[in-house]
């Protein structure tokens, strides 16, 4: 591998990550997996495992079962406190 192919750049479901240091041995973190594009992809096409969390109940329904991704329908916050998840949809920004 050259020094140029470290510093290759990917691109998978909009996300943008270092490629080289993924590898089949390699665990990924999505935090929001959303319906699961990232995580399947990195799955797939990189042979690593992903774990990740999607706190809205209705996308983690949703996340297909797939050999080597783990969902938890949990969130990720700064503290300790009990948080309400909102979907304020109106929202800009």
């Amino acid at each position: 591998m050259s020094l140029l192919d470290s510093f290759r750049v990917a691109r998978v479901a909009e996300h943008s990550f270092l490629a080289a240091p993924v590898t089949p041995g390699s665990t990924v973190v999505d935090l929001g997996v959303n319906l699961g594009e990232f995580a399947k992809t990195m799955v797939s096409d990189f042979g690593c495992s992903v774990v990740g969390v999607e706190p809205e109940p209705k996308l983690f329904t949703s996340i297909p079962k797939v050999d080597g991704l783990t969902v938890e329908p949990l969130a990720i916050a700064a503290d300790s406190q009990p948080k309400t998840l909102g979907d304020d949809r109106s929202a800009t920004g």
